[in-house]
């Protein structure tokens, strides 16, 4: 995850129908004394059309765990549009959070939601210094 706003740590990409991956934590929160984690953003490069399984393995641990159970991941080919990954689910029991994609391009991007990039930051910052007051 070299790119804007990426956030996932690749513990095996050998085999595409068997990608296995943990949510990287965030700093550690003063507050309550605890890493959170639940978002990520990461890119799969491979042929078109190939099958993917990706397993984060960790999201069982993640801060709020019960919203993965009918969560739909993220996806998108020009990290513009996104689309919603019907094949996703949460196994409870080993705290897996399974997407399963044939994507139509060489190139795709997952995200736990559609990012908002430090480009469109910096868009609606000079869009906002434009604005008529």
């Amino acid at each position: 995850s070299t790119f804007d706003s990426g956030n996932i740590t690749v513990l095996s990409a050998a085999d595409p129908g068997n990608i296995t991956l943990e949510i990287t934590p965030e700093p550690f929160c003063e507050s309550d004394g605890r890493a959170h984690f639940q978002w990520f953003h990461f890119r799969v490069i491979a042929p078109a059309h190939t099958p993917l399984t990706l397993r984060i393995t960790n999201a069982g641990k993640a801060s709020f765990s019960s919203a993965w159970r009918g969560y739909r991941a993220a996806a998108s080919y020009d990290r513009e549009n996104f689309f919603r990954v019907e094949d996703t689910t949460y196994d409870s029991d080993t705290g897996t959070l399974t997407i399963s994609h044939t994507p139509t391009s060489p190139s795709v991007w997952y995200a736990y939601f559609a990012p908002f990039s430090q480009e469109m930051h910096h868009n609606l910052i000079a869009q906002s210094l434009h604005a008529p007051r």
